[in-house]
């Protein structure tokens, strides 16, 4: 592709989400004073919310349990382990992507998951350009939002790569109890992978829906902190299973994924809650109308 023909793909990219705040704070998008649902908000209606207060109960029986001679821990003490550790990796995660933003105009990289960024990077096909990073997008008609990490270009076929990192400490393949998302989802395992794949799908959903390029695939790029391809040891395997799935591109620090998309599926999702949503609308306004006339003649009388 010829610099003329990149540059005409950016500013397509530009003019289709230029109106889009970013309330950094409050992790909130607007467009035109409209307030968007962002993408992790809308996904997590087909997955069931952590049950902290039964799993840290659960945690700490299994614990005492197995520890007789140390000393007892509470699920108060899993609780605030398991903040700490959201706190903890929310602010590594927010170092590495910076990092990632500006690769490669900052410094050496300090830690695994920034050499992974790094060997990611390095090893990248000269193919493929990126476009942007830190990409926000939206759609106005389904009032969704979200932000991708990474837009490439493949320069041979002139369709874009979705690219996202993810710095997850623990294994995003783990599933518990072979458990199952939510409909019309319910035959993807309820494990990190499956969102991550619903959340890309969503990303293409938001170009292709107000764009004219084609999205030719989605990559998890998954850096790694440690030695966490694995099924931790502290997990049961009775209860918890890890998912199989190939890696298509691995470095001595990262190993990268093509998900599936399931647009089509998000897509009709969203338009029959669109659909039904409207009804119950209709149907609401319909009965205070009914109510008013009634009251109106009631007084009349």
């Amino acid at each position: 592709m010829t610099e003329k023909q990149i540059i005409k793909i950016k500013e397509t990219i530009n003019k289709a989400f230029n109106k889009i705040i970013f309330d950094e704070k409050n992790h909130k998008y607007y467009v035109d004073g409209i307030e968007l649902i962002s993408a992790t908000t809308s996904l997590k209606t087909f997955s069931e919310e952590f049950d902290t207060e039964r799993m840290s109960e659960l945690s700490a029986q299994k614990y005492n349990k197995n520890n007789p001679n140390k000393p007892k821990k509470t699920a108060e003490w899993f609780k605030r382990e398991w903040r700490k550790k959201q706190k903890e990796a929310a602010k590594r995660g927010t170092r590495v992507h910076l990092y990632a933003e500006q690769y490669p105009n900052l410094v050496e990289p300090i830690c695994n998951q920034e050499k992974g960024i790094q060997e990611w990077f390095n090893t990248l096909d000269k193919k493929y350009i990126v476009l942007f990073s830190e990409l926000r997008m939206y759609d106005l008609n389904i009032k969704k939002a979200g932000t991708a990490d990474l837009l490439l270009l493949n320069t041979e076929t002139g369709k874009v790569v979705i690219g996202d990192w993810k710095t997850n400490s623990t294994n995003i393949f783990q599933v518990y109890s072979k458990k199952k998302m939510k409909a019309p989802f319910d035959k993807l395992l309820d494990n990190s992978y499956s969102k991550y794949c619903l959340q890309l799908s969503l990303y293409q959903l938001l170009i292709e829906s107000n764009t004219d390029l084609e999205v030719e695939d989605r990559w998890l790029i998954w850096l790694k902190e440690g030695d966490y391809f694995n099924l931790e040891e502290d997990k049961d395997p009775k209860y918890y299973s890890i998912q199989e799935v190939k890696c298509d591109n691995e470095g001595a620090y990262y190993k990268q994924f093509s998900l599936l998309s399931y647009k089509d599926d998000l897509k009709s999702s969203i338009n029959e809650k669109r659909v039904v949503k409207k009804k119950l609308t209709i149907k609401k306004m319909g009965a205070k109308l009914k109510k008013t006339i009634f009251n109106k003649n009631k007084k009349s009388k």
